[in-house]
C-alpha cells in the first residue's frame, strides 16, 4: 500500500528534516494518544498527507496544524489510536525508515510488563529501498529524534539516560541521532509492575475491623439487656 501517510511524511524529510518531537500516552488496554512536531527546513507545504490520518483504521485525528517559521515549516498532529495494532501499522512496512516504531507489550513469569519499541531510519545497504536512498542524501549530522512515553504502570527500568527516566509520573524520554539510527535499529526498552493493591486491601481490612467491632458492641450489649431483665 503506497498511498499512505509515510509515503508522504517520506518525500517531506526530503527538503531538510530539521527535527522530530513525539510524545505518546499508552493505555493499560493498548489505546493512546501521540502528539508529534516535524520542523523541516522548506516553504513548501503538503497538507494532504496529513488528512491521511483520517483514513487510517483504528486512528482518530484530534488536531493537525502547519506553522511557518522564518524558513522552517512545522508539521503539528496530534490523534487517537484505538490499539497497539493500528498504531503501529503506521508504518504499514512502505520501507525501513520506520521512525514511528512498533510497540510490543509482554508480561513476564515473574509478573514484570516490559514495553520494546523498534525504530529505525533503515540500512545504507538496502539499496532495493527507493525511500532509505532518498533520505540517505540527507546531511544527518545534527538532526535529533526525541521520543517521550507515558507509561501505565510503574516503572522499574529503561534503556535510557537516568536523568530522562521520571519514575512520579512513569514517563521516559530518548533521543537519537539520525547518523545513530541509521547505522542500525534502536530498542527503547522499558520494564515495569503492576501497583500493589495496597490501598483497596486496606479498605478491606478497615472495612472488616468496623464489622468486627460492631458485632462485638451488640453482642456486648445483648448480653447487658440479658442480665438486666
Amino acid at each position: 500500500m503506497k498511498c499512505i501517510l509515510l509515503f508522504g511524511l517520506l518525500l517531506i524529510f526530503l527538503a531538510g528534516c530539521v527535527e522530530y518531537d513525539e510524545e505518546v500516552w499508552l493505555n493499560k488496554d493498548g489505546t493512546g494518544r501521540a502528539k508529534l512536531v516535524i520542523g523541516v527546513l522548506t516553504s513548501y507545504e503538503n497538507p494532504e498527507e496529513l488528512d491521511r490520518f483520517i483514513d487510517q483504521p483504528g486512528i482518530s485525528l484530534i488536531s493537525k496544524s502547519i506553522t511557518r517559521k522564518e524558513s522552517y515549516t512545522y508539521y503539528s498532529l496530534d490523534f487517537r489510536f484505538d490499539s497497539l495494532e493500528a498504531f503501529n501499522n503506521l508504518n504499514d512496512q512502505v520501507s525501513n525508515a520506520d521512525f514511528f516504531g512498533r510497540i510490543t507489550i509482554r508480561k513476564e513469569n515473574d509478573g514484570t510488563i516490559t514495553m520494546n519499541r523498534r525504530i529505525a531510519l533503515g540500512s545504507l545497504s538496502s539499496e532495493d529501498d527507493e525511500f532509505e536512498q532518498l533520505i540517505s542524501k540527507l546531511s544527518r549530522e545534527n538532526l535529533i529524534w526525541h521520543y517521550k512515553m507515558h507509561l501505565p504502570w510503574k516503572i522499574i527500568s529503561a534503556n535510557a539516560d537516568q536523568s530522562n527516566i521520571d519514575l512520579k509520573s512513569n514517563t521516559v524520554s530518548w533521543e537519537y541521532q539520525t547518523s545513530y539510527l541509521w547505522n542500525k535499529p534502536q530498542v527503547m526498552t522499558v520494564s515495569m509492575k503492576q501497583a500493589s493493591p495496597i490501598l483497596p486491601l486496606v479498605l478491606i481490612g478497615l472495612a472488616a475491623l468496623i464489622v468486627i467491632i460492631t458485632l462485638l458492641w451488640w453482642r456486648k450489649r445483648t448480653r447487658k439487656a440479658v442480665s438486666q431483665a
